[in-house]
């Protein structure tokens, strides 16, 4: 699954998280990005992407539930 975390300009910003079926409970996260003025606009660009465990992916998420409840 996918989803835009920033569209600005000619700038976007998209994150995924995909199961990986050969490593049980283990999930690729990767953000990408693409250009419009690129040479292939249409592309996205990996930028970093990295292997997580379901119980990494939850601490994670409580991380990021943290950060957001403290502004």
């Amino acid at each position: 699954m996918k989803t835009i975390l920033a569209s600005t300009g000619d700038f976007v910003r998209e994150v995924g998280i995909n199961p990986i079926s050969s490593l049980e409970q283990s999930y690729q996260l990767a953000f990408s990005s693409r250009l419009a003025s690129a040479k292939n606009p249409l592309e996205f660009k990996k930028n970093f992407d990295l292997i997580l465990t379901s119980d990494e992916l939850t601490v994670l998420k409580n991380l990021i539930k943290q950060a957001l409840a403290e502004r």
